[in-house]
């Protein structure tokens, strides 16, 4: 059966967010310049006792959890509105941002900032860099959707970092169309999802934890990524070629299966490694951490099924 597509479509009558509970271990315009303070920080991560194998060892994903987000104690000022990054250089500092924000210069940092977004009736993002590659940071940050809908994802564009970040309540929490991202030690959870979705002919969503559609050079490191219905990892080559990604140091669960490769009509992906993961056991294909066409050869180390279970295999879906 031919699974390296996205998922199977199902018939629905209603349009209506739902997200999978998490894993039991598992309205105006501002141009900003310069330098962007605020002075109650997002709801604390939950806590729990897991540890997946790292690179660096052993990593607890309770760790990974707890420290993903605003910290603890930082009091955010409201802004609200979008917010258009136009100076190069700025740092947004401890905001509560009430709509959504682009980056249109390059050099900016957002952190200690949560980003709420606004209602929607076309596809955005909480954040985005897309059609100018302008380089970005976003660190010890939290994106949640105050608005949920079809519409809205989490992170988009290229030539970005994200770290100690929590996403929740959005499509996709990160959409890579471009070179150099790092994503690292991230907590992806509790999608989005409709069965019936404008974006798919009102079939059902295809949320993701992360899509890469295109790109060079791309990590993505000891993140905890579940709750996704169609994969954690969705490699589409939609936009062009992708190549040299690293999934190093991951727990992740869900989709139909964990990872999905797709090389569309541009052929083999080169330079995929995946390395010292741990995959859980709720896709809906069984057993299925990572499908791959045969012409897509990954390289695979050290990655395991959950409770100390088998090796990780590919399994092929041409």
């Amino acid at each position: 059966m031919a699974l390296a597509e996205s998922r199977l479509s199902r018939a629905s009558r209603t349009i209506r967010p739902t997200w999978r509970k998490p894993v039991a271990l598992l309205a105006g315009t501002a141009a900003l310049s310069a330098v962007l303070v605020g002075g109650a920080a997002g709801a604390a991560p939950a806590s729990a006792a897991e540890a997946i194998v790292s690179r660096s060892g052993v990593v607890s994903v309770s760790a990974v959890r707890e420290g993903a987000g605003v910290p603890d104690g930082v009091d955010l000022k409201v802004h609200n509105g979008d917010i258009t990054v136009t100076q190069a250089g700025t740092v947004i500092d401890g905001l509560d941002v009430r709509g959504i924000i682009r980056i249109k210069a390059p050099d900016v940092t957002i952190k200690n900032t949560l980003v709420r977004g606004k209602a929607l009736s076309s596809n955005n993002s909480m954040i985005s860099n897309y059609g100018n590659n302008y380089n970005f940071t976003v660190i010890n940050s939290e994106l949640r959707a105050s608005y949920p809908s079809p519409w809205i994802n989490g992170i988009l564009g290229s030539n970005f970092t994200v770290r100690n970040t929590q996403i929740s309540r959005v499509i996709d929490p990160i959409h890579i169309t471009g070179s150099n991202v790092t994503v690292e030690r991230n907590w992806l959870h509790a999608n989005l999802h409709y069965d019936r979705d404008p974006n798919h002919g009102n079939g059902p969503s295809h949320d993701d934890s992360i899509q890469v559609q295109a790109g060079n050079n791309i990590k993505i490191i000891d993140n905890v990524m579940t709750d996704a219905h169609n994969a954690v990892l969705q490699v589409t080559q939609d936009a062009g070629d992708v190549s040299n990604l690293l999934f190093e140091g991951n727990a992740v669960d869900h989709g139909f299966c964990s990872v999905n490769i797709s090389q569309k009509d541009r052929g083999p992906i080169y330079g995929l490694t995946f390395k010292d993961n741990r995959f859980g056991l709720n896709t809906e294909h069984p057993d299925c951490a990572i499908i791959s066409p045969t012409s897509t050869k990954p390289s695979l180390v050290n990655n395991w099924f959950e409770d100390n279970g088998p090796l990780v295999t590919v399994t092929r879906g041409d």
